[in-house]
C-alpha cells in the first residue's frame, strides 16, 4: 500500500504540502488517481485527487477506516539521547516500526547530548509510521529532566533501566505482570547515576534488567521496545 500524510478538511482530505510535492512532483499523481491517506490518529481515508496542486494536493473523501493499523498497546519509551544523533534517529525508525506509542527524551546527569532539536526526528517518525503501515504517529516529547519526567509518571506503570547495585527484575517478567502498555526509562552512556535511581525506585518506579549484556543506550531502548512487542504476541 502506497500511504501519504494528511488531515480532513470539511467534505475533502488534504495532503501536507511535502507529502502534495511527493505525490504530484515526484510520484507524478494526476486528478482521478487513488491515494491512501492517514492522518495520524488512526484514521485512514481513501479517495481520489480532485486537486493535483503541488502544494496543497486534495482528494475526495470516499472511505473512512477507523483504528487503523492501531497499536494494541501502549508502550513509551523514555531514554537520554545518544551524543551521535545517527544512532539516536536510528532507534527512532527501528522503535516505531516494531510498535511505540511515546517517546520521551531524558536529560540525565550523565547525559552527554543536552539539547535536541526535534525537526529530523519527527520527519523520521513519520516516516517509519508510513512505512510500517501504522496508523497514529508516536508522540514525541521535549527534552525532559530526569527529575521532572519521575513526577510524572504516576498512571502508568514506570521501570528503569539500570547497571548499578539494587533490586531489579527481568523486564520480561514486569510486562508479564502488568502486559505490554507500560513505560521504560533507558540512561545515558554513562547510565542513570545512582542518586537518579534511588530517586525513581522513591517516587514507585521499579527497577529493570534487560539481561547480563552490556549495551549501548539505542541497544537497550530497542531490546525494551522488542520485548514489549514479544510478550504481546506471546499472551
Amino acid at each position: 500500500m502506497q500511504l501519504f500524510y494528511g488531515y480532513k478538511e470539511g467534505d475533502r482530505v488534504m495532503l501536507s504540502e511535502d507529502e502534495s510535492k511527493h505525490a504530484v512532483k515526484v510520484l507524478r499523481k494526476s486528478v482521478g488517481d487513488e491515494l491512501n491517506v492517514f492522518d495520524g490518529k488512526g484514521n485512514l481515508y481513501t479517495g481520489r485527487i480532485i486537486d493535483n496542486h503541488p502544494k496543497h494536493c486534495g482528494i475526495t473523501l470516499d472511505k473512512v477506516e477507523e483504528n487503523w493499523g492501531a497499536l494494541p498497546y501502549s508502550f513509551h519509551l523514555a531514554i537520554a539521547p545518544t551524543k551521535n544523533m545517527d544512532r539516536l534517529e536510528w532507534l527512532v525508525e527501528k522503535a516505531v516500526e516494531i510498535g511505540i506509542s511515546r517517546i520521551t527524551p531524558l536529560l540525565c546527569e550523565h547525559s552527554e547530548r543536552k539539547v535536541l532539536k526535534p525537526a529530523r526526528l519527527e520527519r523520521i517518525l513519520l516516516s517509519a509510521t508510513k512505512q510500517s503501515l501504522k496508523g497514529t504517529l508516536p508522540q514525541l516529547d521535549e527534552l525532559t529532566p530526569f527529575k521532572e519526567f519521575i513526577q510524572q509518571q504516576n498512571a502508568t506503570p514506570t521501570f528503569i533501566g539500570y547497571c548499578g547495585e539494587g533490586t531489579k527484575t527481568p523486564l520480561h517478567m514486569k510486562m508479564r505482570e502488568h502486559g505490554s502498555s507500560v513505560c521504560v526509562m533507558i540512561g545515558p552512556e554513562g547510565d542513570f547515576s545512582p542518586t537518579e535511581f534511588e530517586a525513581a525506585l522513591k517516587a514507585g518506579i521499579q527497577g529493570i534488567t534487560l539481561g547480563d549484556q552490556r549495551m549501548r543506550t539505542e541497544t537497550a531502548g530497542l531490546a525494551a521496545v522488542h520485548t514489549a512487542h514479544l510478550v504481546h504476541i506471546s499472551q
